[in-house]
């Protein structure tokens, strides 16, 4: 009976997930990324973005620390999510262009066509 009253739940759970995976502005952000060919400008620009995070995350652990609503933990949680999941990126982007800057300087071409970096050598 149990395992009967979980399944819409489950249905549920993976329907919101679908939903978030499509929806939520840093899956979109990612993927818009993750299309553009790798320069060292987006990496610069992810890694700003994701130390930015970061401080927010610190500035809302001090206000509630100081007294703030303890609601704040849900912001501050998410914001720390994301912070994680951009500096993930910055990191994947500087080693495609890595690759990319590699296989150029070698006259070669490992770079797999999924990761679209090798269209981006101009940008050293």
């Amino acid at each position: 009976m149990l395992l009967l009253l979980s399944i819409p739940t489950f249905k549920f759970v993976g329907f919101l997930h679908a939903v978030l995976q499509a929806w939520a502005p840093s899956n979109i952000f990612i993927r818009r990324v993750k299309a553009a060919p790798p320069r060292w400008r987006t990496t610069g620009g992810l890694v700003a973005l994701s130390v930015a995070l970061l401080f927010a995350v610190r500035a809302l652990e001090l206000a509630i620390a100081a007294g703030a609503p303890t609601w704040l933990w849900f912001p501050t949680g998410i914001l720390a999510w994301d912070a994680i999941k951009i500096a993930t990126l910055a990191l994947a982007c500087a080693g495609h262009r890595l690759r990319a800057t590699g296989s150029t300087l070698k006259g070669t071409n490992k770079c797999s066509t999924a990761c679209r970096s090798c269209g981006a050598a101009s940008d050293v």
